[in-house]
């Protein structure tokens, strides 16, 4: 639609100029041939443009009636598009991985919370294999402490011994925790 503007904007100018310049152009009078007078004129009114004649007949150019068409040729242009800052928003990943799915087209509404992307990360499977490991240890762990427990009961075990499957089973159910956490996070 602009480009259809714009050459109606251009022949309304040649139409104009070719009506001024019956009144100063009617062939050559000294020896200056036309050229030379249509310059003059465009010289006098610089906010005017044209085409000499020659000009006209040197790039074959018809004028005609001005009507409203379809036009059927698709136009290919170069340009960016750009979105206020206000209507952006970034979405990122908290964790590393190859982007499995997209649940959204491009220029679709979103609201928070909504799901954007899933998304495989390695990382996460070893998070949840630690998490699995840590379970079983520590199922050991306290089966170890219910052991130095009955035998610091009966005179039979080391008080260090029992002091250190507490320590060792209070580890993993911190390691466990935030291990949970992660798991969570991963999840959210």
């Amino acid at each position: 639609m602009k480009y259809i503007k714009l050459i109606f904007v251009f022949c309304v100018a040649l139409l104009m100029q070719f009506c001024g310049n019956d009144n100063h152009t009617h062939g050559p009078t000294d020896g200056h041939d036309t050229a030379h007078q249509d310059h003059a004129a465009m010289d006098e009114e610089p906010n005017v443009v044209g085409l000499s004649e020659a000009q006209i007949k040197a790039i074959d150019l018809k004028l005609g009636v001005i009507e409203k068409k379809q036009l059927n040729v698709t136009l290919k242009a170069n340009g960016n598009l750009k979105v206020p800052n206000n209507n952006k928003g970034n979405a990122t990943s908290m964790y590393a991985g190859v982007i499995k799915s997209i649940q959204i087209e491009t220029g679709s509404f979103v609201k928070k919370g909504q799901t954007l992307a899933t998304i495989a990360s390695p990382q996460f499977i070893q998070i949840q294999e630690e998490y699995l490991s840590i379970s079983n240890k520590i199922i050991f762990g306290e089966q170890e402490l219910d052991r130095q427990k009955a035998l610091n009961e009966g005179n039979a075990g080391a008080l260090k011994n029992l002091q250190a499957a507490v320590s060792e089973l209070n580890n993993l159910k911190v390691k466990k925790s935030a291990l949970r956490q992660q798991v969570d996070a991963y999840g959210h």
